[in-house]
């Protein structure tokens, strides 16, 4: 019993070492163009994942909802973790981490993002402006985030290939899910929240 279960997790991890090759062209004022084509054990799997984009004008009652949605209790757990210094210094960390871990080829991207909330907005752009400005500045890469502060939203526009190893990127997210900052973060909040 013990040889099966040290050869099915052998091959577990040597599957999940096998590089995964992600293509993307993303436009939102054309749909039909629209693909992300993923290719996997040296090319052998190939298969196109579907996307549909609503560009429909938002509505009003919809906008109402989705600034409730921006301001619910989930979103503002988000933000306090967001606030901590030691958190957010980790999470970059993290985020540094899966972009480095990350081969990249002819990229170049436009997203828009909002909450439906200027001021939850205005948190989350305090802390994704810094990242934006040193993608463009820093890594050189043509990567502009651009924040809406009416609409709650994420729009993305462009192009690009992406490659990497699965093994390399779960190694990495189990790094970030059993750091202590993540869960003191945590605590903390839950002790604020019974105060």
């Amino acid at each position: 019993m013990l040889i099966v279960i040290s050869l099915f997790l052998l091959t577990l991890v040597m599957l999940l070492a096998i590089p995964i090759s992600l293509s993307f062209k993303i436009n939102e004022h054309s749909e039909s163009k629209n693909k992300i084509v993923v290719r996997w054990f040296f090319g052998l799997i190939k298969f196109r994942v579907p996307l549909t984009q609503d560009a429909s004008p938002v509505s009003e009652s919809r906008l109402k909802k989705s600034t409730k949605t921006g301001s619910d209790k989930r979103s503002k757990k988000i933000f306090k973790l967001l606030l901590q210094k030691n958190f957010r210094h980790r999470l970059f960390e993290y985020v540094r981490d899966v972009w480095r871990s990350i081969v990249k080829q002819d990229i170049k991207l436009h997203i828009k993002t909002g909450l439906g909330d200027p001021a939850d907005t205005g948190k989350l752009w305090g802390i994704v402006g810094p990242i934006s400005s040193g993608l463009v500045h820093v890594h050189h890469l043509p990567v502009f985030i651009e924040p809406d502060f009416m609409y709650a939203r994420f729009e993305i526009n462009g192009h690009g290939t992406l490659r990497f190893i699965p093994l390399r990127i779960i190694f990495v997210s189990l790094k970030l899910f059993f750091s202590p900052v993540l869960w003191k973060g945590l605590r903390q909040i839950r002790q604020a929240e019974k105060l």
